[in-house]
């Protein structure tokens, strides 16, 4: 697990994570990221490119039936709208993605069902032990207000 802590999505409406992540653990892995370490009112929708689509109920970060094989890396770029009341509207946390290794590439959609918690952190969990192995990269970035 790699965790971003100290955000505060009362303030900064727009976050961007880019990561390439390399699959370490000896096994197949998948990944999903977490909202404030959440699992609960959660969903996503995963279209991998010429293949079928995957509705599952975590945020998905790779496709829960095509784990990312061991020594592979998996990339992926994600902009994520984290006001939860912009304009005193209440709205859940969303995300868009786009996936991929070359191998299999994928656009990736979903939300946090949670209109009155502000987001303070943002989790990458890979399902096995070193899924987030030794030569991967993970940035956060705060897009500017205006």
């Amino acid at each position: 697990t790699v965790t971003f802590s100290g955000l505060d999505g009362d303030t900064h409406e727009l976050y961007r994570l880019i990561a390439r992540m390399v699959n370490s653990s000896g096994n197949t892995t998948g990944y999903v990221w977490r909202p404030n370490g959440e699992t609960t009112n959660l969903s996503s929708k995963f279209s991998y490119i010429n293949a079928t689509d995957q509705t599952p109920s975590t945020l998905q970060l790779s496709g829960d039936t095509q784990d990312i094989t061991n020594g592979y890396y998996w990339y992926f770029t994600m902009d994520i709208i984290a006001k939860k009341n912009p304009n005193a509207i209440a709205m859940p946390l969303f995300y868009s993605a786009i996936a991929g290794n070359g191998a299999a590439n994928a656009v990736i959609q979903g939300k946090w069902n949670e209109t009155t918690t502000n987001l303070t952190s943002i989790e990458i969990v890979a399902a096995d032990a070193n899924g987030i192995g030794d030569g991967s990269t993970l940035a956060l970035y705060k897009y500017a207000q205006s």
